[in-house]
């Protein structure tokens, strides 16, 4: 049976030219299950703040330097955007060495 494989997805949702935007935000989390105007309150706030840039520090410091990135495994890195196909023989190949 294969293994499962963590995906982690880097982006900068705080940009003026995000095409996701707050209302992109707050209807994925709901979509999500998670509440609306909590999500709102959260994305207006600095709630999470340090806890965000400490990821983000970490990330840079292993080497993010466009994004979208998608780290698998916390150990391989898909760096910016890739089209669909590209996926396929980089997650069967990370498959391949981690097993």
């Amino acid at each position: 049976m294969p293994r499962p494989m963590t995906i982690d997805f880097i982006s900068d949702i705080s940009c003026p030219w995000c095409a996701v935007g707050l209302k992109g935000l707050v209807a994925a989390a709901e979509k999500a299950g998670l509440d609306g105007q909590e999500a709102r309150t959260v994305l207006a706030s600095n709630r999470y703040a340090k806890e965000v840039r400490q990821a983000e520090e970490l990330w840079q410091v292993r080497g993010i330097r466009s994004v979208p990135s998608i780290i698998v495994d916390g150990r391989y890195l898909i760096s910016g955007g890739q089209p669909p196909e590209a996926f396929e023989p980089a997650l069967r190949q990370i498959a391949t060495e981690a097993a």
